[in-house]
């Protein structure tokens, strides 16, 4: 068996001990959560893909050694094979509690027995729609403005139509409470509200809380996440 860890920058945290086992150390598992497929594909992009499960792949062990963990032993390498083929055994789909970012941890079976034939790989499982709703999202790239404290978020008006509650914009002073909650289960609370001289959607009171919480910073991305039953969520990453 092997245990590769993949995060969406592109950075492996697999490990190969001197037994010939794979384990990943950087992200232990008493300190993980699993998060929803759709939920987990929305957070990293549609470029990022995963192997599906029981799909065949090839495994190169001495280039991901050489990736991990540069003063890796030579003779080490040379006891594995340049490939291995293998089949994808189980894909579980998490997030880092101490930084917020998702990242994929894959199961790997090498199908090659003692006698080097090949074992026949368990049929392709087609994929489940286990997260029962469907999801839309908008990213936002922070500015200056929405990471300042006391400036507010500006909201795009192509997020607020598509993710937001409808805001009734004939009060006086159109405002609303938002309960969101982030990619791990944390609840905040915002004041939505559409005013000033542009008339522009900010959020208000309560961003200034998330924005230190999370040392979030211009550059830095920003997911909305709504379902079907307009359950909002968010999450961010570093640029």
């Amino acid at each position: 068996m092997m245990l590769i860890t993949i995060s969406n920058r592109a950075q492996s945290s697999a490990l190969l001990s001197d037994t010939g086992e794979l384990h990943s150390e950087a992200f232990p598992t008493k300190s993980i959560f699993t998060i929803p497929t759709k939920i987990w594909q929305k957070c990293v992009g549609a470029s990022v893909k995963i192997p599906k499960l029981h799909s065949k792949v090839y495994y190169f062990p001495q280039g991901h050694l050489k990736h991990v963990s540069p003063h890796t032993i030579i003779t080490l390498l040379h006891c594995y094979p340049p490939s291995i083929s293998c089949i994808i055994s189980a894909v579980d789909l998490l997030v880092d509690p101490h930084t917020d970012e998702v990242f994929a941890k894959l199961l790997l079976t090498p199908v090659m027995d003692g006698h080097g034939h090949e074992q026949e790989a368990p049929p392709e499982v087609p994929a489940e729609d286990d997260d029962g709703y469907n999801v839309v999202s908008f990213v936002k790239i922070l500015t200056q403005s929405d990471c300042n404290s006391g400036c507010g978020f500006i909201v795009p008006l192509p997020c607020v139509d598509l993710i937001l509650p409808k805001l009734s914009l004939d009060d006086p002073m159109p405002s609303q409470k938002l309960s969101v909650t982030d990619i791990q289960g944390r609840i905040w609370q915002y004041t939505h509200i559409y005013r000033g001289k542009s008339k522009r959607h900010l959020f208000s009171r309560g961003w200034t809380s998330f924005v230190n919480n999370k040392k979030l910073v211009a550059g830095d991305s920003f997911v909305f996440i709504k379902n079907s039953a307009w359950w909002l969520m968010l999450n961010w990453h570093h640029h």
